[in-house]
């Protein structure tokens, strides 16, 4: 984390988004940001764009085709 992120006050909230990643051959070709209603807001760093989707279904099926990407769930490589 950096210093300016750590700098930050915690707040609490009553729900979280999921976050998933969209990996592509080159790399992370987004993050996809999963609100409690199933709806989806894309981010894509290097076209700096969002976009969003109105299911997980529908970011899995057809955006990840659109971006030619997997969608998974994240993890810190080792």
């Amino acid at each position: 984390m950096t210093p300016e992120l750590e700098e930050l006050p915690v707040i609490r909230v009553a729900e979280t988004p999921t976050i998933l990643v969209l990996k592509s051959g080159e790399g992370i070709a987004g993050w996809a940001f999963v609100f409690s209603d199933g709806s989806a807001w894309i981010v894509r760093p290097d076209a700096r764009t969002m976009v969003h989707s109105g299911s997980v279904r529908t970011l899995v099926n057809f955006w990840a085709q659109v971006f030619d990407c997997e969608v998974g769930i994240p993890t810190e490589a080792v």
